[in-house]
């Protein structure tokens, strides 16, 4: 065999030897239980590349809160199609003592294009996808229409949003009869938020001063007519249920009719009823939402409430390794065989690796009104665990 020829066959021999090196390591598990390692192991793997982030649509208005204290549990997903990776909030009390919570919640101007939301937690930082029905709130005092006001915690919903202002809406009960469509809010974005805030729902109403006390009790069993001038057209009509509170503000009195201000609904009525709609104020129109003291405590629990709410926080067992690291790592979501990079472990986080393999190394976090929906797994790459180190911390 000429040299030529043998040096050919070298180099094929070479670069087919290579090639099955790479492809061992694009290979690899996703931290399943029957590998095992350690940060040794890591800090000689290669890195493999990430799977592709969420898809985040362009944007007309992001809101931002240092927290977030979600009163519903909202789906998060990882892409349009995905099952839930993660859901945030709680369907229980919400404290407040023991956590703090960072969220963004970004809006596009497509109808048909989900929110982004992130949230930031101590040890880490999530994001995905969130439904367009995601509620805001009212940042401040905000008129919906010409006869009602948003409560702090009124929920309300997007309907149309573009670089200069949203419209959003509130979805009312049955006690509330609207003249003329719906109610809605438009304006810039800075008048919406994503948390409850404290403020007072008649700043909304000229001429109208806070009372903290009601002041009579509407009538049952009737439909009663709302205007917004002391004569005039209804606008609305109200029929309090059994289980409505029928308390009221009454701001003043002219020729027969009163203005006032109703809390019983999920915003605040208010307008110009025949004062023969009002009965006396009872003992059992005791002020639930229509003084100032009860609209604040639905909007920031008390300290007992709050301590109940940590006390009966579910105990985290801890399990494998418990780790921090000194810069970000990347964290991927797994549901099923779908990939996505979902946020990263921030750093000096607190997290468990509770499997690994050759590649892979699976890691739960604990972070307070966040859950990991059942199936998911999170991953971070081995190769990214090369300088984390063990650590102590008792509070998980």
């Amino acid at each position: 065999m000429s040299p030529s020829r043998i040096a050919v066959l070298a180099l094929i021999t070479v670069t087919t030897a290579s090639a099955c090196r790479n492809q061992e390591t694009s290979q690899g598990g996703d931290g399943g239980h029957g590998g095992s390692g350690s940060a040794t192991s890591a800090a000689s793997a290669e890195a493999i590349p990430l799977p592709a982030e969420v898809q985040k649509a362009p944007s007309v208005c992001t809101l931002k809160t240092e927290l977030f204290r979600p009163f519903a549990e909202y789906p998060v997903r990882a892409s349009g199609i995905a099952p839930p990776y993660m859901k945030v909030g709680t369907t229980g009390a919400v404290g407040i003592a023991r956590f703090e919570l960072r969220a963004d919640l970004a809006i596009p101007g497509d109808e048909d294009m989900p929110f982004w939301l992130r949230v930031v937690g101590a040890p880490v930082e999530l994001h995905g996808l969130a439904e367009r029905t995601f509620p805001l709130y009212a940042a401040g005092p905000l008129a919906l229409g010409a006869f009602a006001a948003a409560l702090p915690h009124t929920e309300l919903h997007v309907v149309k949003a573009t670089s200069l202002e949203l419209e959003a809406e509130v979805q009312l009960g049955e006690s509330v009869e609207v003249v003329d469509g719906p109610l809605r809010a438009r304006g810039p974005c800075g008048l919406f938020a994503i948390e409850r805030r404290d403020f007072l729902p008649t700043d909304v109403i000229p001429g109208a001063k806070w009372k903290t006390t009601p002041g009579a009790m509407l009538k049952t069993g009737r439909k009663i007519a709302v205007s917004r001038l002391p004569v005039g057209e209804a606008v609305a009509r109200i029929q309090v249920k059994p289980t409505d509170n029928a308390a009221v503000a009454v701001f003043e009195k002219v020729s027969g009719r009163a203005h006032i201000g109703w809390f019983g609904s999920v915003v605040m009525i208010h307008g110009w009823i025949a004062e023969s709609d009002l009965d006396p104020l009872t003992d059992a129109g005791a002020p639930k939402g229509a003084d100032g003291g009860a609209t604040k405590a639905a909007v920031a629990p008390s300290a007992s409430a709050s301590a109940s709410a940590s006390a009966a926080a579910p105990a985290i067992a801890p399990a494998g390794e418990h780790l921090s690291c000194p810069t970000a790592v990347p964290l991927v979501a797994k549901i099923g065989e779908s990939r996505t990079t979902v946020g990263t472990l921030r750093p000096s986080g607190a997290f468990d690796v509770i499997a690994r393999d050759k590649d892979w190394a699976e890691v739960r976090v604990h972070v307070p009104l966040v859950t990991i929906t059942e199936g998911t797994r999170l991953l971070v790459r081995q190769s990214d665990l090369a300088t984390c180190k063990p650590k102590k911390d008792d509070a998980r």
